[in-house]
């Protein structure tokens, strides 16, 4: 036996397979030519796997106590500890698939995403969400390995308890199926006609957010446990190195954030109020009001009942317009018309209208929509344009732009252009641009002293990030994006940015608290 094989009989959660041996349940056999082969000798973690393998007996020949202050200390034995690692990662994620298989799977991970960035700027929206999908679906085939593997060697296996232990198992792997089927079945609920409101979806949806909190949490604490395994060999607590710990752990954190993201989506949108201090603004347009929303999102799991919460929110606000700031809709046309018609009924002294946001031209033909939102209604898209309101006298421009996701798409006569949208906008005139993207904003701003006629802007109104919307991937969104949330001051132009939360959710109905947000926004003198 090599010293590397010696030394790795002495890590915790490694036995040399030739000193172990199948249980009776075991589709495997000891000699598996699969199994990871490190110094010469074969390996496998049997750290929470004692479902298929028992511990036979340690070498006699190796002295624990020697063996882990050897590889404490020896540089070689880290580099052991290491390969070991990768092949215990391999065994757990991969379910022990030959390495082979696992690269054919990457690299047909990277082709297809490929595929769909070329398929995408070739003006193809619909068929790269549809690869999208599939890539994301491939994706979590690995994780769902790895999570009902996670799942089922929760319990420990000992001899008195076996029968009870067997129950827990079996009921804990058709937790974790049903758990899977759920996640993975959401992607394709974009793609039939769904009844108003059913339930089924919002639960497809919530499994997938539980889905990601676990995957989440469970990397993030394996990464703990190989960190622990590779520097610390010695250090055996359960709360560093169990993982049936660990599983339980990300198993309640994923369960708690999501149930508690998903109280909050079911509650009636907050009305915020935000005041804007305008320079030059005429004392006639004086407390001008805008009732904001964006992300809508009708789709799978916001249908009618939602949508007549949102109406009856903003015509209690008694506003002077009414803007949506991109990402009304996710899906098609004929799915969706009856959950969105309750749009027609809002009011407000101008109108209601839209800027485009990138989900609009993910599944539809994206000029479909904007004729459905006009003539069934009866909301105006400001597609590179503007509109000039006339309140006592006094004008207001407001002005809208194609989403920044046309940039990177190529769709005929759909591009991101706020040199045409000021274009109807007067010199010297009090204007307001909806731009779905904040980072979309930001460009608009930067670019805006190179626009012919001196235009000026004075207020943007963005959405699209949803403030994060779940706290696990809050710290990515809040990295990604120029302006997050809130109020900002642009510093060269002098213009002011508000990027809402939005008024509802992408995916699954979970969120953070007091962020599905309807904004009456006013506007006042500086």
């Amino acid at each position: 036996m090599s010293e590397a094989a010696t030394l790795l009989d002495a890590v915790p959660g490694y036995v040399n397979s030739d000193d172990v041996q199948p249980t009776t349940s075991s589709l495997n056999n000891s000699h598996d030519t699969s199994l990871p082969s490190i110094g010469g000798s074969r390996y496998i973690p049997v750290a929470n796997d004692q479902t298929y393998y028992e511990k036979k007996q340690q070498p006699s020949t190796v002295n624990f106590k020697s063996a882990e202050k050897a590889v404490l200390h020896l540089d070689s034995t880290l580099s052991d500890r290491f390969l070991a690692s990768v092949d215990y990662v391999e065994a757990k994620i991969f379910a022990n698939m030959p390495r082979h298989l696992i690269a054919l799977f990457v690299i047909f991970e990277f082709v297809l995403m490929a595929i769909r960035f070329l398929v995408q700027a070739l003006g193809y929206p619909l068929l790269s969400r549809v690869l999208t999908i599939v890539f994301v679906e491939v994706s979590m085939l690995a994780g769902s390995t790895f999570l009902f593997k996670r799942m089922i060697s929760i319990p420990g296996r000992t001899k008195k308890s076996e029968p009870r232990t067997r129950k827990v198992r079996q009921a804990l792997g058709l937790f974790a199926l049903v758990w899977i089927v759920l996640a993975h079945s959401c992607w394709v609920l974009f793609y039939v006609p769904l009844p108003g409101d059913l339930f089924i979806a919002v639960l497809s949806f919530l499994a997938m957010g539980a889905y990601i909190h676990f995957m989440i949490m469970i990397f993030l604490l394996f990464f703990v446990e190989q960190i622990v395994h590779l520097i610390f060999p010695r250090m055996s607590h359960p709360l560093l190195k169990s993982e049936s710990i660990h599983t339980i752990v990300a198993v309640m954190f994923a369960l708690l954030l999501s149930i508690h993201g998903a109280t909050i989506t079911a509650k009636r949108p907050v009305l915020k109020t935000v005041n804007v201090g305008i320079h030059n603004l005429p004392p006639e347009l004086d407390g001008f009001s805008i009732a904001l929303i964006t992300d809508v999102h009708i789709g799978p799991t916001v249908g009618t009942s939602r949508i007549n919460e949102i109406v009856e929110v903003i015509n209690e606000a008694q506003t002077d317009v009414v803007t949506i700031s991109g990402d009304l809709v996710d899906g098609f046309v004929d799915f969706l018309r009856p959950r969105a018609m309750p749009l027609a009924k809002l009011r407000s002294r101008f109108g209601t209208y839209l800027a485009l946001g990138n989900h609009e031209f993910f599944h539809e033909s994206v000029d479909n929509w904007v004729r459905f939102f006009h003539d069934e209604l009866n909301i105006t898209t400001l597609g590179n344009t503007g509109v000039v309101l006339d309140k006592a006298g006094k004008k207001l421009c407001l002005a809208g732009v194609d989403d920044l996701y046309t940039e990177s798409i190529h769709l005929n006569g759909h591009k991101m252009d706020a040199a045409a949208a000021l274009h109807a906008c007067p010199n010297h005139t009090t204007t307001v641009m909806l731009v779905h993207q904040p980072n979309g904003a930001g460009m608009i701003l930067d670019a805006l002293p190179k626009i012919p006629g001196s235009k000026q802007i004075d207020l943007i109104l963005s959405g699209h990030t949803h403030a994060g919307q779940m706290y696990v991937i809050y710290p990515l969104s809040y990295l990604t994006n120029t302006f997050f949330y809130g109020h900002y001051t642009h510093a060269a132009s002098g213009a002011q940015i508000y990027v809402s939360s939005g008024v509802n959710y992408w995916g699954p109905p979970i969120k953070m608290p007091n962020l599905c947000e309807i904004v009456k926004i006013q506007l006042h003198p500086a």
